[in-house]
Order: C-alpha cells, then structure tokens, then sequence
C-alpha cells in the first residue's frame, strides 16, 4: 500500500514522468549567506545544491521535517557530523 500510496504522490507533487524521480531533483542542500539570502539579491548569495544524503548516509545533511512539509523537494543543510562505516 505503501509503494502505491508514494508513486502517487510522486506523479502528483513531482512529475508524471518517472525518469524524473532522480533523488538530485528532489533533494538540495541550501547554503544560506545570511542576511543576503533573505534580501532580492538571493540569487546572488544563496545556493541550493543537489546532494546524494541524508541523515543515515555517510554524505550526511540534516532535514527539517518542520520546514519540508509541504514540499516536493527536500530542502536541507550540511552538517559536519562524522560517520565510521564498520
């Protein structure tokens, strides 16, 4: 039910086309320069990068449940947080 449930969510919320439910469409790390990034020269001093983690992967960047509500891509910060693969 599962499965069901969240390929509908994808066609709605991110693309009737399936090559495009790439993980790096749906998945950035915001790099915010504070103030600047809350001024209408963003374009300028914020980035928003495409990134291959999460909070249980070695490429480590921390989710704002909070924040990514209401959202189809998943909007996160890095974080230095050290991870041992064993």
């Amino acid at each position: 039910m599962a499965l069901v449930e969240t390929k509908a969510w994808l066609t709605e919320h991110v693309s009737a086309n399936e090559s495009k439910w790439i993980w790096r469409n749906n998945h950035v790390n915001d790099y915010a320069n504070m103030p600047w990034s809350k001024t209408p020269l963003k374009f300028l001093f914020h980035q928003s990068v495409p990134v291959p983690g999460n909070d249980n992967t070695p490429n480590v960047s921390k989710v704002s449940a909070r924040k990514n509500k209401d959202n189809a891509v998943i909007s996160s910060v890095a974080s230095a947080n050290y991870k041992m693969l064993i």
